[in-house]
């Protein structure tokens, strides 16, 4: 069951790929990602009201850790694909399992397996013919998609990590849920908010700080927050 929801996720979020970039021409990365997650955390308070009436300790300081990791990593990635075709962002940001194991080992002195590593070659070798990636130059959005992928792969071991912890506590999960979005949601507030007051976006090559509510918009975001 827990390999099905996995592979559910994974299906799912493939699709966020080509939302984002389609929503990317309506809109600036950053506002995206954060009306993305305002309608994410709004849906997570109205769908487990009752099971977000009282906070756990732990939940809240894994959240916020779980949430900055995330959410960085979400805005470096959606910032990159303005610069970067869909396939070279999927592998890259696919590259994460390569980092893994060493963040792995850093947070948990887990040693990589041998059949763990042969994996990783195995799906390393299959992304890259899956999106057949130009990866004969590599660009500014590239980087970007470098940064998110390098930090992912600091989140999914620290989020092993807590989530085998408070395993046995009720609610844990669906509160780290929200927790982490709405951390997502309060750094692309603080984020956007620098960009607009102190007027970046020509120097850190945001692009233009312009939104379009159209049809396509509408859609990506609304694919990308459920």
């Amino acid at each position: 069951r827990a390999e099905f929801y996995l592979l559910s996720t994974t299906l799912f979020w493939s699709g966020t790929f080509v939302f984002t970039k389609f929503a990317l021409e309506s809109t600036d990365p950053i506002f995206f990602v954060t009306l993305r997650f305002a309608i994410a955390t709004v849906a997570c308070f109205a769908i487990w009201y009752n099971k977000l009436r009282s906070f756990l300790p732990g939940s809240l300081k894994a959240g916020a850790i779980l949430g900055a990791l995330y959410g960085i990593g979400f805005l470096f990635q959606t910032w990159g694909l303005q610069y970067t075709t869909i396939s070279k962002s999927a592998f890259i940001t696919g590259m994460v399992v390569v980092f893994i194991p060493a963040t792995n080992y850093l947070l948990q002195r887990k040693i990589v397996e041998v059949v763990h590593a042969i994996a990783l070659v195995v799906a390393t070798i299959g992304m890259y013919y899956l999106t057949n990636p130009d990866l004969s130059a590599l660009n500014y959005g590239d980087v970007m998609t470098l940064c998110a992928s390098i930090l992912w792969s600091f989140y999914i071991p620290y989020l092993d990590k807590v989530s085998t912890i408070h395993s046995s506590h009720k609610n844990f999960s669906e509160q780290l849920v929200t927790i982490q979005f709405a951390t997502t949601l309060l750094l692309g507030i603080v984020v956007h908010s620098i960009v607009y007051t102190c007027d970046l976006h020509n120097s850190i090559h945001f692009g233009e700080l312009k939104t379009t509510f159209d049809t396509t918009l509408i859609v990506s975001i609304l694919y990308t927050s459920f």
